[in-house]
């Protein structure tokens, strides 16, 4: 069975781009908020989660929890 190949609509207008990480684009700038207001958010979710069940987070997911260990200004289950 042929395969039918959907026309690039790139080429038909230049304001669709590939994909919203395109560097030197203005859309990169609104991906890139975008993603790091996300990151925030589930930072947020994740510890609550994991103060409330008592899990450890580790890794780089541990690096998009609010507070920092370094100077005791992480969150407790007091401040959530």
């Amino acid at each position: 069975m042929p395969k039918v190949l959907e026309p690039d609509r790139r080429q038909e207008s230049p304001d669709i781009i590939a994909y919203g990480g395109q560097r030197n684009h203005w859309a990169s700038w609104l991906f890139n908020d975008a993603l790091g207001q996300m990151r925030g958010v589930f930072g947020i979710h994740i510890a609550i989660i994991a103060t409330r069940f008592g899990l450890d987070v580790e890794g780089e997911l541990a690096s998009i929890l609010p507070g920092d260990e370094g100077n005791g200004d992480s969150a407790t289950e007091a401040d959530i």
